[in-house]
């Protein structure tokens, strides 16, 4: 069994900016958490959402190669909706969930909104 922890209780220090979203996985590896689940994944304000996924994805020490192992996804497919050249919204609800997973997020958080084209993607 593996002990975790919820992005939400940083979310006292986040707001205080006392700690950003990007400091909270290392924060929980260090307090020796081995799981971390995102109860958010909002960026920073100017930040785009893949941005921020890639740096998230950075900070937990998660590669593309990672990610697609762990979640089952094909590396490929990783690369290619990070770069949208596949779009991810439409992708199969499993891809997502497998996704979603690993990232510790909900399938919403990495859907592009229509009317907003910046928003999305891991």
């Amino acid at each position: 069994m593996k002990i975790g922890v919820s992005s939400y209780s940083y979310h006292q220090l986040v707001r205080t900016g006392k700690m950003t979203d990007v400091d909270v996985p290392a924060k929980a590896k260090e307090m020796g958490f081995e799981v971390l689940e995102y109860a958010f994944l909002s960026p920073p304000k100017g930040v785009s959402l893949l941005d921020h996924a890639k740096r998230l994805r950075d900070a937990a020490d998660l590669s593309q190669s990672q990610l697609a192992g762990e979640s089952g996804v094909s590396l490929r497919s990783i690369q290619m909706y990070e770069q949208r050249n596949k779009d991810i919204n439409k992708a199969q609800a499993l891809t997502l969930a497998k996704i979603a997973r690993v990232l510790g997020c909900a399938v919403e958080d990495l859907l592009e909104s229509e009317t907003a084209p910046d928003k999305g993607l891991i």
